[in-house]
């Protein structure tokens, strides 16, 4: 318990192993921390899409550490409303009935606790059993379950959830300064670990490089202009980073006596469903389709395609549920003419070695190993046609070089940062023509502001 703005907050999250994100996640997920899939938005806020607003009003937790129910019907309300394609639906569930199936206002709850009883027993109407009132009839008539959680470790995989399929109930360390968060992109700043806090996503921003959230303080915490409301910076408190967020899972349920399929995915990606070349409908929905044999292929952008074959009975659906695999994220660097290609990794994470390949020559790799402060090397006079960064590593990632011009010649540049003994598969690009040499270059002011000194000193 802390005291924010003169009011007492409550936290209320109890931090499980199973919560923690585990060493192989770790391994799987490092590429996609700090990436985006393609074809998610650059930004997604489901309290605003196409001027309509999918999310329930602020609520207050009170005096109580309940933080894990709130956090979890607020991701569930939205989910809701994103699947029945219903903005302003009247989807507000009951956190005192999600609550009193575990939770403790002394010790409070777990994530993985909570998300059981809504997958068991679902959860009733706000108004069958308000937070402070008593629970009526109606709650044991009115609930509503989920199929599945789907564990969440990574920013990229995350975003794709919420632009895709609704809010995500998340877990953060909170820092004590977080209690006096006004306004902004919070970051923690000064004082102590106070304890976990369970909270709802509901977008984000690549631009300003945070999740927007949803807490349970009530409208008199937070920034005065939007009360109840946060936003907090990629990568701090543990967010995805420690801990683990869950999206909920809702799907339509088969007709009875139909012919058909309803294929799911694992997060409810929405994927197409392609036979021989034509799109027949989507996942996480009823097809109806004629009995017979069937060659598909599960496909979004994205994801790794997923070859699929089924077979359908005269009057009943086909029905699984797939895993569709993430493809890590590339990016192409297209160099105009020749000059030198600057590479720096932005934080430190484990990694091997950097590989720069010439399309199409393998044994022209030029391997890159530890090093100090930067090293540089001319790869030489390339036809138009293109190099490839590799980093060679279970998890590899691909940069395309497009050499537009016949006869570029390239130098490497390879930065680490000060401090830094390890490496990152999130990369900062700069391409700067061959004006200069390569040792006048490195004191120039376009490297220092590359490398964010202040040419002055200051």
């Amino acid at each position: 318990m802390e005291k924010g703005k003169g009011k007492i907050r409550k936290l209320g999250l109890i931090i499980t192993e199973q919560l923690k994100r585990t060493a192989a996640e770790d391994a799987r997920d490092i590429a996609l921390d700090v990436h985006t899939i393609w074809g998610t938005p650059a930004s997604w806020n489901w309290r605003n899409v196409n001027g309509k607003n999918y999310t329930t009003p602020i609520q207050d937790q009170g005096d109580c550490g309940s933080c894990v129910a709130f956090g979890s019907t607020a991701a569930l309300e939205t989910t809701q409303m994103v699947a029945d394609k219903a903005p302003g639906e009247a989807v507000k569930r009951s956190e005192a009935d999600l609550f009193s199936n575990g939770g403790n206002c002394s010790s409070g709850w777990t994530l993985e606790a909570a998300d059981a009883v809504l997958q068991s027993k679902g959860c009733c109407l706000e108004a069958c059993w308000p937070y402070n009132g008593s629970k009526m009839s109606c709650c044991d008539q009115n609930r509503l379950k989920i199929i599945s959680a789907t564990r969440i470790t990574s920013d990229a995989v995350a975003k794709q959830w919420i632009s895709s399929n609704g809010a995500i109930q998340v877990a953060m360390e909170v820092d004590s300064d977080f209690f006096d968060y006004s306004g902004g992109v919070y970051s923690p700043e000064y004082g102590d670990y106070v304890g976990g806090h369970c909270v709802c996503i509901i977008g984000y921003d690549d631009v300003q490089g945070c999740w927007i959230c949803k807490n349970s303080w009530g409208t008199e915490w937070g920034d005065p202009n939007d009360p109840g409301w946060f936003k907090i910076a990629y990568g701090v408190c543990g967010i995805f980073r420690a801990y683990a967020g869950y999206g909920y899972n809702l799907s339509v349920v088969p007709p009875t006596g139909q012919t058909g399929i309803q294929i799911n995915t694992a997060g409810s990606l929405k994927a197409d469903i392609v036979v021989k070349g034509t799109v027949i409908g989507q996942t996480d929905n009823f097809i109806a389709l004629t009995a017979g044999y069937y060659s598909a292929t599960v496909r979004k952008t994205g994801y790794k395609d997923y070859p699929l074959t089924f077979t359908v009975i005269d009057k009943q659906t086909y029905q699984t549920t797939i895993t569709m695999t993430p493809i890590a994220p590339t990016g192409d660097i297209v160099l105009p003419t020749g000059g030198v290609l600057m590479v720096m990794p932005i934080t430190g994470v484990k990694t091997s070695d950097l590989i720069v390949q010439r399309k199409g020559y393998s044994d022209l790799d030029v391997p890159l190993k530890a090093m100090e402060s930067y090293q540089y090397r001319s790869l030489g006079n390339f036809a138009a046609g293109g190099l490839t960064f590799q980093l060679k590593d279970t998890n590899r990632l691909y940069h395309n070089i497009l050499v537009q011009l016949a006869g570029t010649n390239l130098w490497l540049v390879w930065m680490k940062l000060t401090g830094s003994g390890t490496y990152n598969y999130s990369f900062q690009f700069k391409f700067i023509p061959a004006t200069q040499g390569v040792e006048d270059l490195m004191q120039s002011e376009i490297m220092l502001a590359f490398l964010g000194i202040d040419a002055g000193g200051e």
